[in-house]
């Protein structure tokens, strides 16, 4: 991490953002406005860097058959549009992570539902996904650089019925933009009940197409078109896409422009359609979300992707957890190392960490509690763990010194009773050794000299 802090922040609230409120209240919102859900499928989300900040934040990659639909679907966000200055929304240039992961969310549950999936244009998909979430600002900011009319060009001269991504501002402009604006006004004729009639015809696998000329007074795509870009019955401007606009889609108000907000008909102005209230730590119920760690491009092991799919159960580095499963991993203890010199000889020691609890390493040093409580509740919940964590560490130390310390007294005890041995001896007893070998030593003399005198009385004899 780099920074000081015990725990990846930026890791810890998007998955337990994810978990705790983010999929279960997009799949409520898709629900209620398409009347789709994510069939169980299984979605696995993959947080790494992709393109650098202000690129692509997110996407769903997916592989998919004609007839199936969209199957080993992977969500990846890009760390480097959300970071650790304005968490938990998101970037501070605008970016909410909150809404994107709506709008992928729209993908992913399309996906799992649309039989033809692969063949649904562009614009559909990024168009129904934008009016999920509302995105007036988008279509405003799109229009002051760019235009309605050069807006409504492109996408009716190069992505009608046509797939792919955009490349460029103005392709961008007229797949996001222009898409959402289509789907606001095919909401605006058929209205919640006939979107998710459509919703259904694509579910039971028909062409887009096919959905429109089953579900709606359109014969199909083209129709659609032909229709938005006459010129309309009253108004000034040149075309019924830009009249709408003008018309319909009130881009100076609150409202955010979601198809469940007062310009679509609601009766809440949404600023923001996602709230951040959750339900708990279970994620969406539709799908079956699992969180990848590990993940590296530049990995010998291979990237983990929709087509390398089952790679964390191959790859040793790469792991995979249930979402609700997910707890924040800490690192180390923070502080700074201490050798304490346990033994005699070199190298005899014990290390320990002395941790240091300051907001910035227990990772609370940025909340705020009253626009997004759970997530202050999170990091409370990891301060604890980390200190927790620091006192099982110290009292494990603190164990190896109380047998250390009773080991080197039980040395020092057996040391004194040898020193004893050695130099306080019994003087009566050696006292009484002395003198025993004393009279033992003089007799021996007595003995030796009365024994050498015997031969010189014989001599004596014999020459008397």
């Amino acid at each position: 991490m780099g920074d000081g802090r015990l725990v990846d922040i930026v890791e810890r609230d998007m998955v337990n953002g994810l978990a705790s409120s983010w999929l279960r209240e997009s799949e409520k919102i898709i629900f209620e406005q398409l009347g789709i859900d994510g069939k169980g499928q299984t979605l696995k989300i993959d947080l790494e860097q992709v393109d650098g900040a202000g690129g692509t934040a997110a996407y769903v990659q997916a592989q998919s058959v004609a007839g199936i639909g969209a199957f080993n679907q992977v969500m990846v966000i890009d760390l480097d549009d959300f970071n650790a200055s304005n968490l938990p929304k998101g970037d501070p240039n605008g970016l909410a992570l909150d809404e994107v992961v709506l709008h992928e969310m729209v993908h992913a549950t399309m996906g799992a539902n649309f039989g033809d999936w692969t063949n649904i244009p562009t614009w559909f998909k990024e168009g129904a996904a934008e009016s999920i979430r509302g995105a007036d600002s988008r279509l405003s900011t799109d229009i002051a650089v760019h235009g309605a009319a050069a807006i409504w060009t492109e996408l009716d001269t190069n992505w009608q019925g046509a797939g792919g991504n955009p490349a460029g501002a103005l392709p961008t402009a007229g797949v996001y933009s222009g898409g959402y604006v289509v789907m606001r006004y095919v909401e605006s004729k058929i209205g919640t009940d006939g979107i998710k009639g459509l919703m259904s015809e694509l579910s039971n696998g028909l062409t887009l197409d096919a959905a429109l000329g089953a579900s709606t007074s359109w014969a199909n795509e083209a129709a659609l078109f032909t229709e938005l870009g006459a010129a309309p019955a009253m108004g000034a401007e040149p075309t019924v896409f830009e009249q709408f606009i003008v018309d319909e889609m009130d881009l100076t108000n609150n409202d955010s422009g979601s198809l469940s907000g007062s310009d679509a008909g609601g009766i809440i102005d949404y600023e923001t359609v996602m709230t951040g209230l959750g339900s708990g730590n279970s994620g969406a119920k539709s799908f079956t979300e699992l969180y990848v760690t590990g993940d590296d491009d530049s990995d010998a092991g291979g990237d983990f992707n929709s087509g390398n799919y089952n790679l964390p159960s191959t790859n040793a580095d790469i792991t995979e957890q249930r979402v609700e499963l997910y707890q924040a991993n800490i690192s180390g203890a923070g502080g700074r190392a201490v050798d304490l010199q346990v033994g005699a000889n070199a190298l005899e020691i014990i290390t320990l960490t002395l941790g240091t609890f300051s907001t910035k390493n227990l990772g609370i040093d940025y909340l705020e509690v009253t626009d997004n409580p759970q997530f202050a509740v999170f990091a409370a919940d990891d301060a604890i763990r980390i200190v927790d964590t620091q006192r099982a560490q110290m009292g494990a130390v603190m164990n190896r010194l109380d047998h250390t310390v009773s080991n080197l007294q039980n040395i020092s005890q057996n040391l004194s009773a040898s020193n004893s041995r050695i130099e306080d001896t019994d003087y009566a007893m050696e006292s009484a050794i002395l003198i025993k070998n004393q009279i033992t030593q003089q007799a021996t003399s007595a003995m030796l000299a009365q024994a050498n005198s015997q031969p010189n009385n014989i001599l004596f004899l014999l020459n008397a």
